[in-house]
């Protein structure tokens, strides 16, 4: 699962770290895995100081994260490429980064995976069910984010337990 945001400090960190962490906790983790980019990096940068301060809350380090480029990783023929908005799937598909099969925003996953449109309402959300980029906000922001973030893979991760980990990637998209 590869998570993608703009700039890769903020969203996609925070997506990857709790991805990675709720793998861990269900058993998951040898089989699945997250990683993040972003669709305009320029330079390695470390996470937001507020989005490693708000992991370590949740029990997660992403001190060592550095932003990457979605277009510095390699083809993946098996991954879900989930974007934070939907302008992030389009970005990775028109970048041919992943065809658009193997693209979705991570609100629609949630939705696909039992997550409903009323739970959803109490969510930090925009109005269309792109996550909203807390970049030079408050930590209560970042924290927001990242508690909407985790709500939205909960479904996720437990639509991938149930089947033990072996799910095909169109089960996703």
């Amino acid at each position: 699962m590869v998570f993608v945001c703009t700039g890769n400090t903020c969203r996609s960190p925070m997506a990857e770290g709790i991805a990675n962490y709720l793998f861990q906790k269900e058993g998951l983790a040898g089989r699945w895995y997250a990683l993040s980019a972003g669709t305009a990096v320029y330079g390695r940068y470390p996470a937001a100081s507020c989005a490693i301060e708000v992991m370590r809350e949740f029990g997660v380090d992403i001190s060592a994260h550095r932003t990457k480029s979605v277009r510095e990783l390699p083809l993946f023929d098996d991954a879900v490429f989930v974007g934070m908005t939907g302008a992030h799937v389009q970005a990775v598909i028109a970048e041919g980064v992943c065809h658009k099969s193997n693209a979705i925003r991570l609100f629609d996953l949630y939705l696909k995976c039992g997550g409903s449109k009323e739970s959803a309402s109490s969510m930090f959300l925009c109005d269309n069910g792109d996550v909203p980029d807390p970049v030079g906000s408050s930590y209560k922001i970042y924290l927001d984010t990242a508690m909407t973030i985790r709500k939205l893979l909960l479904p996720v991760i437990e639509t991938i337990r149930q089947s033990h980990g072996n799910l095909p990637l169109s089960t996703f998209v």
